[in-house]
């Protein structure tokens, strides 16, 4: 009977119900074992069915690529499954479907995954879902197999993005190095959920791929923080908010891949600092969603001092609007008090990353209105002492030219040498520095 079983592996059709009854008697021939079905049949049933499967699979492993074979073989392994159910006596599928996928999937499981043309990596390269999803399923089976396809993905992915790395354009355009990784992993962490079915072992794979080549040049925490600094001024806007959530907690993804997290920090910390100062934000939300999720990251202490930096410019807001209020009455009485709005941010010193700066000398109205806060940020903080950063200030000024009035949006060091335009329509290089504008930093 054996014999039918191959004439059916070959198309020819048997009589299912004849085979049935045939080795049921097989089996009832000793009530208290298998015994005489085994020895009669089951034996001999296997050791034709390894042999049947060696041969069709080393000749069919030879004429087609990988998506066919597995094709094939699924669908091989479908019959095997069904031909169990229909006549075989249910002890015999075990032993049935073990032959069948050691001779269709282990022998050949490497071979499959290494294959040049078709194998895992070409399968990648077209994002061949549905064929990796079949792989994936099919040597799911024997798991050890698994550690082929996932071995290789771990080193395909961390030679693409070694390539992503050194690429010497790469190092000349932070946004494109962010933007490549992020579209790499994009496409990797699809086949992993997707074909892959989201298997750990996988996923840690994916995980320590991304954390080799990542980590290999140290400009890669400075080139997020660009990227995101990016976005927080101008790259998320008119995204909607579902997107704009996806979009940072994937560059946090990027971001927990990052070795020495402390010098994405202190980049991460300029920036923020250079869009609260200048205004250069869509967003207080968003940036706040950011930290927040910096923070499920790492924890309060990696956060505080950003944190830190939103409290301080919430607090002077509130202080700038009390001191208009304060100073009004004398503005009432002080025309160059009046034509002079200052607004001051108070920062603590702890949490900005200030670069030590020479003192500037302002015009002599500007620092009647410092004088003027001071004194009032003394009387409401005894004991606390305002020290002036004017590389980090800008001014508007309403400039009169012969074509008419302009107003210009300047940096205070311009605006300091624009003023001295009041005094004469022209000056020489020498007498601007004869000014003293900028002090010099003294040297022990």
């Amino acid at each position: 009977r054996a014999s039918c079983v191959e004439q059916e592996r070959n198309n020819q059709a048997i009589d299912r119900m004849v085979m049935k009854n045939c080795l049921r008697m097989l089996v009832h021939c000793n009530v208290n074992s298998h015994q005489v079905y085994i020895e009669e049949f089951e034996n001999h049933f296997i050791r034709t069915t390894e042999t049947f499967y060696k041969t069709e699979s080393q000749n069919f492993i030879l004429q087609n690529n990988c998506p066919d074979y597995l094709r094939k073989i699924e669908e091989r392994l479908g019959q095997e499954e069904e031909r169990a159910e229909q006549y075989l006596d249910p002890k015999t599928k075990s032993r049935l479907m073990e032959v069948c996928e050691r001779e269709l999937i282990t022998t050949f499981a490497e071979i499959l995954v290494k294959n040049d043309s078709s194998g895992c990596i070409p399968m990648f390269d077209k994002n061949m879902i549905d064929d990796l999803a079949r792989m994936y399923r099919l040597f799911s089976r024997i798991p050890p197999t698994l550690e082929h396809i996932s071995g290789c993905l771990k080193d395909y992915v961390k030679d693409l993005g070694t390539k992503i790395v050194t690429d010497p354009e790469n190092k000349k355009n932070p946004k494109k190095f962010v933007q490549e990784v992020l579209d790499l992993r994009k496409k990797y962490h699809n086949i992993v959920s997707v074909a892959f079915e989201q298997n750990r072992n996988f996923e840690r794979h994916l995980k320590e791929a991304f954390e080799h080549f990542i980590n290999l040049d140290m400009r890669a925490a400075q080139y997020l923080s660009l990227y995101i600094d990016e976005m927080l001024k101008k790259g998320l806007r008119g995204v909607s908010e579902a997107e704009i959530e996806d979009k940072l907690r994937n560059v946090v993804t990027i971001f927990r891949y990052l070795s020495d997290k402390d010098i994405f920090e202190d980049f991460y910390k300029q920036h923020l600092a250079a869009r609260l100062l200048m205004g250069k934000r869509i967003s207080d939300d968003i940036e706040k969603t950011m930290i927040a999720m910096l923070k499920a990251e790492c924890g309060h202490q990696f956060t505080s001092k950003l944190e830190g930096m939103f409290k301080d410019m919430d607090l002077s807001k509130e202080m700038n609007e009390k001191y208009i209020s304060w100073s009004a009455p004398q503005a009432r009485r002080d025309r160059a008090m009046a034509e002079t709005v200052l607004s001051a941010n108070v920062l603590t010193t702890g949490f900005w990353p200030f670069p030590d700066v020479p003192e500037c000398n302002l015009p002599k109205n500007v620092v009647d209105c410092c004088k003027h806060f001071k004194r009032y940020y003394t009387n409401l903080h005894s004991g606390r002492r305002l020290k002036w950063n004017t590389s980090l200030g800008n001014a508007e000024l309403l400039c009169v030219f012969n074509a008419g009035k302009k107003e210009l949006l300047v940096h205070t060091y311009q605006m300091c040498i624009l003023m001295m335009y009041n005094d004469s329509n022209t000056f020489t290089l020498q007498q601007i520095q004869e000014k003293q504008i900028f002090h010099k930093r003294t040297r022990a």
